[in-house]
């Protein structure tokens, strides 16, 4: 059998895939040791309240036109051998269920940390945290841009305001990483409350350099309510705001996540934060353009 070669663009779809890494998992990304077979090797460490784990990507010649990566799962702390076998079987069924000739490290990566997760919260379920020692401050990655804490009462973590949350595909761009996430099914302030919680206390959000936010919904009386966020990018939130209306997408709320890599881009940012915005919010048919 002939060795595989690079279609190609898969040289170049690698290098931005592993460029996105880097800048959205920061520390916790790893570039391994050359292999033979394998034209690049990375880690992710991904961890729980319980639990820490490595998932380790082998990414071929030929990937991602022609094949999938291969993926490993390393137990680090608090990872039976049982888990570790689940999370390796979830790291394969996302990486077969991503489009043929697409990146797919991002979703698996994604797809095992929900499981971890996961774990130890069907253990923990039956002594929920009580809602009068659930507020929270999310303390902000990158003071020094702008970013301010943000803080959340007990009802953010109750789940009776749970919506659901969907991502967006990274956009790279001389180093610095932006990512769109929805919430759907947003009626209050307290689902708006719910659902940045949830987004911001994710590892890899919690490290951005800006996590811009805006929302529109109605509530239960009909009345409309709308606000935004620039966390630090001053001008982002009002941008993404424009969006929501012009697409009249209503009851959701969207956060873009900007890691920073070093190079200004100008205007271009938020060109990409308006992109993102528009992507998702389209992807997932939020929304509609009047005629």
């Amino acid at each position: 059998m002939s060795a595989l070669t690079d279609g190609a663009e898969d040289s170049g779809a690698r290098g931005d895939e592993l460029e996105a890494l880097a800048a959205i998992f920061g520390a916790d990304f790893e570039l391994l040791p050359f292999e033979m077979g394998a034209v690049a090797r990375v880690a992710i460490a991904l961890e729980s309240e319980t639990a820490k784990a490595a998932l380790e990507a082998r990414l071929p010649r030929g990937y991602p036109s022609q094949v999938k990566p291969e993926f490993a799962v390393k137990a680090l702390a608090g990872v039976s051998e049982a888990l570790r076998r689940q999370l390796t079987e979830t790291a394969a069924a996302a990486a077969a269920r991503t489009p043929a000739g697409a990146p797919c490290v991002f979703e698996v990566v994604e797809a095992v940390r929900a499981r971890l997760e996961a774990a130890p919260a069907a253990a923990a379920a039956a002594a929920p945290v009580s809602q009068n020692d659930a507020s929270f401050t999310f303390h902000p990655a990158c003071p020094q841009y702008g970013q301010r804490p943000v803080r959340f009462d007990s009802a953010s973590a109750d789940e009776k305001y749970a919506v659901p949350i969907v991502e967006g595909e990274p956009v790279v761009d001389r180093k610095s990483t932006f990512k769109a996430y929805l919430a759907t099914g947003v009626d209050s302030d307290e689902k708006v409350q719910w659902a940045r919680r949830n987004i911001l206390g994710r590892k890899n959000v919690a490290k951005a350099t800006h996590n811009m936010l805006a929302y529109r919904y109605l509530d239960a009386d009909g009345i409309s309510h709308a606000d935004n966020d620039d966390d630090g990018e001053d001008g982002a939130g009002a941008k993404m705001a424009y969006v929501l209306s012009v697409l009249n997408a209503d009851n959701c709320l969207v956060i873009v996540a900007r890691w920073y890599g070093g190079i200004k881009l100008g205007p271009d940012r938020f060109k990409h934060i308006a992109k993102c915005t528009q992507r998702i919010l389209e992807a997932n048919g939020v929304g509609r353009r009047n005629n």
